[in-house]
């Protein structure tokens, strides 16, 4: 099937079928977060997928001076700028002066991520201190599937306690 075909496909299911399509396609966005893949979604999914998630947010999307703690409450960060929804899921953008970086170290098996010499890496990957399994990304390059700004750092709303 060409690329023109799959489109029109996917947009005649979504029309008959939008809750099946909507979680055929998270079925496929949670496989390929566990295989590491990361390629844009056809418009019109990507677009069904966003606005799911912009369904779940308990945030304002422009960004606020809340604080930002890990599930145990230490505290990653003082205020965000915006939520970047992509095809992978809503992210709390966090800046440099926001982020609290001393409660944060690389996670173990990802230091390679800090070697300029590597090609292709997207982002550093960082936790807290505190052992929780919270997901950090210090984003160095950009991706297609989101709107990810270099020099930020992001969070899933979904691991942290905001307030």
């Amino acid at each position: 099937m060409d690329n023109a075909t799959t489109q029109i496909t996917v947009k005649l299911l979504n029309n008959l079928f939008p809750q099946e399509t909507l979680q055929a396609t998270l079925g496929v966005v949670q496989e390929n977060i566990s295989k590491g893949r990361y390629a844009p979604l056809l418009p019109e999914l990507s677009e069904m997928v966003r606005a799911y998630y912009r369904e779940q947010l308990t945030l304002p999307e422009s960004g606020g001076d809340i604080n930002i703690y890990t599930p145990d409450g230490m505290l990653l960060a003082t205020g965000y700028q915006r939520i970047v929804v992509g095809d992978y899921g809503a992210y709390i953008e966090i800046s440099r002066q926001q982020i609290v970086k001393s409660n944060l170290r690389v996670k173990p098996g990802q230091e390679f991520r800090l070697n300029p010499d590597i090609a292709n890496v997207k982002y550093e990957w960082y936790e807290p201190v505190d052992g929780s399994n919270v997901k950090i990304y210090f984003q160095i390059g950009t991706v297609k599937y989101a709107d990810y700004q270099r020099g930020m750092y992001y969070i899933s709303p979904q691991e942290v306690v905001c307030k």
